[in-house]
C-alpha cells in the first residue's frame, strides 16, 4: 500500500468506537496469538510438534490430534482453536485485531505475511474487531515473517507467562563468492601440493 492509502496512521490511539470505511484495506499478519488458551500449555504442544518434527514425523496436519504425552510417537499435536490475536499491517501502519467472530480458515499455523483485506471493521480504542463478513481473505506468506515466524510466537509466549524474552538469533553472515583470481591462485596452490 501507498503511505496514507491504507490504515490512518493514529488508529492504535484512538479512545473511540468507530468504523473503518471506505475502499477495503489490504494488511498482512504480522504476529497471531491463540488468546483463549493458556501461554503454558501452548508452549508444551509447540515442544511436542517440534519433537515429532526432530523425530522425523513431519509438518504435516492429520485428521486425527496427537498426544503431547508420547515422545516422538504419533500424529502431529494439534493447536487448539479458540480466539485469536493479530498484529496487522499495512506496510506502514500497524494494527492491533481481535476474532470477534470465528475466521474458521485462520489457525495458528497460518503463515506470517498471510494477506487479508479490511472493509467495515469496527475499531474500539484501537482494536479492530474481525469476523467473517469484514474480511476478505487472500493467502500468502511473506518469507521474511515466516523466518521469523516461531522465534516471535516462542517470545509472545514467554511474555505472556512472565519469562524472560530469547534474544534474537545472531544474523549469518553470508560468504562472499570467489573471485575468479583467488579461484585461479587456489587452484594452482592446490596442483602443486599434489604433484
Amino acid at each position: 500500500m501507498q503511505p496514507h492509502t491504507g490504515l490512518p496512521a493514529n488508529i492504535s490511539d484512538l479512545n473511540t468506537i468507530s468504523t473503518l470505511t471506505g475502499p477495503p484495506v489490504l494488511v498482512e499478519i504480522i504476529r497471531m496469538d491463540d488468546v483463549s488458551t493458556s501461554a503454558f500449555e501452548l508452549d508444551q504442544i509447540r515442544q511436542a510438534r517440534e519433537e515429532r518434527i526432530r523425530a522425523g514425523v513431519g509438518g504435516e496436519e492429520g485428521e486425527e490430534d496427537g498426544d503431547i504425552d508420547v515422545d516422538g510417537e504419533g500424529p502431529m499435536p494439534q493447536y487448539p482453536r479458540g480466539t485469536l490475536r493479530f498484529q496487522l499491517s499495512d506496510g506502514h501502519t500497524v494494527l492491533e485485531a481481535l476474532e470477534y467472530r470465528r475466521i474458521n480458515e485462520l489457525k495458528l499455523t497460518t503463515p506470517s505475511g498471510f494477506k487479508m483485506q479490511l472493509k467495515n471493521v469496527r475499531i474500539v480504542r484501537g482494536m479492530a474487531f474481525l469476523e467473517p463478513t469484514t474480511v476478505t481473505l487472500k493467502g500468502g506468506q511473506t518469507e521474511e515473517l515466516v523466518k521469523n515466524q516461531e522465534f516471535n510466537f516462542v517470545n509472545g509466549l514467554r511474555r505472556r507467562m512472565g519469562l524472560p524474552l530469547n534474544e534474537p538469533p545472531e544474523p549469518q553472515p553470508e560468504a562472499d563468492p570467489p573471485q575468479p583470481l583467488q579461484q585461479a591462485v587456489a587452484i594452482k596452490m592446490a596442483l602443486k601440493t599434489h604433484t
